[in-house]
């Protein structure tokens, strides 16, 4: 059976209404055509399903708008009754950022996407099965691939990102699988909608120029049925897997805008989307010549996970989104001949249908033999032997529980899951009063770096310019203390912004002052009318970081305390700062106390110069009475 392959046109969003782009794309029963508006016709494509969602009427284009019932009827209806067969299923969604991917699959709370509505049509069957006779059960779980790293979306870790990613592995018999993937017995649609509303509340998403919420993750839900039929000492099992998957959006950096670690993520995505269409390439042509090829499979994480959808035991849809905007043609045509080359791909699905008691003899006899193996194995041999045969005995473990066995274990979890989620809890409650307590500080804080930045200004002025002078030297040394003050402050709301991340390493650079760091260490002057325009683009920064959500991480400590001395030794000539590394930064800071003592040590450091100054006549009138004001 082929790759299904619908596309769906959404509407002209506000940016591209105010640009005058034009709508280029028709569609005609099953045909896409988009209009190139300098060359005549653009491309013209013919897929399973072509789902008008553009919202305007525009002359040639044929078919009504498709609702997003329409579109689950036409993606998913006839592939839930193939998983309920007993088929492994797949539909994912791919297309450029903005292109409404997870509007799609995800929908709102008062319209729901295909997966919210397949979850709807799974438990209707589940319930004809019972009133049958046939014992099931209905196992979810849900992960991200964001920056090729693997984290559960159910059971987030307490500890930060890095200490939940997941391993993929893949077992010679069963396929991929993702060790250590929480997995939840549910027993009702409520449930099931319930845990992947609290998945997508903590999935990786941002901003960019072309998307306000941008998914910055691949996002994949997992729903497994197992149907149980007893007759006398025969166990028959069917087990069906279906993938559920919204993929992040391929995008260009000159027109995301991205920069940082939004533009790091967007090479990621980009990267993983090119091993996709690889290897559907590859399983195209493989098709098309009738010899078998190299499938890189392996060459990301995102197509290692979906190898049985690809060419594999799976009924796959793929629904492509675009836009109609004449200002995203080249974005469209490229997803239309993604989309085509999918279509080419024939996958190999079967029933998965076995004898539960045979399945697990076989598995038996295997874990004998890696065991044996072991005994005489070294090296990296032993290694990989360990870990088939650990793989081997966690699906034979998962294959001799019964249904009330997996439902103990799954209340268990989510026993723990609570306890993590209380934690949780607590911790954003407490960075919640800290993010309460910054935005109140603000204006007291633009206040003092405003009156700071005019004593730099007089101190300039009325000791005629002395560049190379202490005052100045502490001055930049104030700045750069300021600089770092403000990027762990940024890089907290920041964090802030994506508020499914409770924590995020990443420290970001405050772009308005990272460069007067470098030039200090490379031993450059920066002038006093330099640092004021920075000051001051620092005060316009604050205002919209106090603005920021309140989620986010503050970390205190005694770095205010530990700088602090740091230029009083850099005076003394004991401790030059720029020794200091930027670890040395990237923690919290007491913002306002820091300020504070700046400006009372700017003050004492001008009195004590200007003293020696007067003692040795090289100070005007007007520097006494900079000094007398200060």
């Amino acid at each position: 059976m082929s790759v299904k392959v619908a596309v769906r046109c959404r509407p002209l969003i506000l940016d591209e209404r105010k640009d005058n782009s034009v709508v280029i794309v028709r569609m005609n029963n099953n045909e896409v055509t988009v209009l190139d508006c300098l060359e005549g016709v653009g491309g013209k494509f013919c897929f399973d399903e072509a789902l008008w969602s553009a919202q305007v009427v525009v002359e040639g284009n044929a078919n009504p708008h498709a609702s997003q019932e329409m579109v689950y009827k036409s993606v998913a209806s006839e592939l839930m009754n193939h998983v309920v067969t007993g088929y492994n299923g797949c539909i994912f969604a791919y297309g450029q950022t903005g292109s409404g991917k997870t509007y799609s699959m995800m929908g709102t709370p008062t319209d729901f996407g295909v997966i919210p509505r397949a979850a709807k049509s799974l438990f209707t069957e589940v319930r004809g099965l019972a009133s049958s006779g046939v014992e099931s059960c209905v196992e979810v779980s849900f992960f991200e691939i964001y920056n090729e790293k693997v984290r559960c979306l159910l059971c987030p870790s307490v500890d930060g990102f890095e200490n939940s990613t997941l391993r993929v592995r893949e077992h010679p018999n069963f396929g991929p699988f993702i060790e250590g993937l929480t997995k939840f017995v549910v027993s009702s649609e409520e449930e099931l909608l319930r845990l992947l509303n609290d998945g997508n509340k903590v999935r990786t998403s941002g901003t960019t120029a072309m998307n306000a919420f941008s998914s910055r993750s691949h996002a994949v839900f997992v729903t497994t049925l197992t149907q149980k039929c007893t007759n006398g000492r025969l166990v028959k099992t069917k087990t069906s897997k279906l993938n559920l998957v919204d993929l992040a959006g391929s995008e260009r950096a000159s027109k995301s805008m991205a920069t940082g670690k939004r533009l790091t993520e967007g090479v990621n995505i980009n990267k993983s989307l090119m091993c996709l269409g690889n290897v559907i390439s590859s399983l195209a042509e493989e098709q098309d010549s009738g010899r078998p090829r190299h499938i890189p499979y392996r060459d990301s994480v995102l197509t290692w996970i979906l190898k049985e959808n690809l060419g594999g035991n799976s009924k796959t849809v793929m629904l492509a989104t675009i836009s109609p905007s004449s200002l995203q043609y080249d974005e469209t045509m490229s997803t239309l001949r993604y989309a085509e080359r999918a279509k080419r791909i024939v996958n190999r699905a079967v029933v998965n249908e076995s004898n539960n008691n045979e399945v697990i003899a076989a598995l038996q006899k295997e874990i004998e033999q890696l065991k044996s193996q072991l005994r005489g194995a070294s090296g990296s041999d032993r290694d990989s032997l360990s870990e088939q045969l650990a793989a081997s005995e966690k699906f034979q473990k998962e294959l001799q529980m019964t249904m009330d066995e997996k439902l103990m274990e799954s209340r268990r979890l989510m026993e723990e899951r609570k306890k993590d989620m209380q934690r949780l809890e607590e911790q954003l409650e407490a960075q919640r009063g800290e993010i309460a307590n910054l935005r109140q500080d603000n204006a007291e804080k633009e206040r003092k770096i405003h009156e700071l930045l005019q004593k730099i200004e007089v101190v300039k002025k009325r000791l005629g310019g002395g560049g190379d002078t202490e005052v100045e030297e502490l001055l930049e040394q104030v700045a750069v203390l300021e600089s770092e003050q403000n990027t762990v402050s940024t890089k907290h709301m920041n964090t802030a912004a994506n508020a499914s991340r409770v924590a995020d390493d990443t420290a970001l650079r405050l772009e308005n002052l990272g460069n007067v760091r470098p030039q200090l260490i490379e031993g450059g002057k920066i002038t006093v009318r330099a640092l004021a325009r920075a000051f001051e683009a620092v005060g316009r920064e604050l205002p919209a970081a106090g603005s920021a959500a309140a989620l986010c991480e503050i970390k205190g400590n005694d770095y205010f305390a530990q700088n602090v001395n740091a230029v009083e030794k850099e005076l003394r000539g004991e401790n030059p700062l720029s020794s200091l590394t930027t670890a040395d930064f990237d923690a919290g800071i007491d913002e306002d106390l820091l300020l504070e003592e700046l400006l009372e040590f700017d003050e004492e450091t001008v009195q004590e110069h200007g003293d020696q100054m007067q003692e040795e006549g090289t100070l005007d009138s007007a520097g006494v009475e900079c000094q007398r004001r200060l």
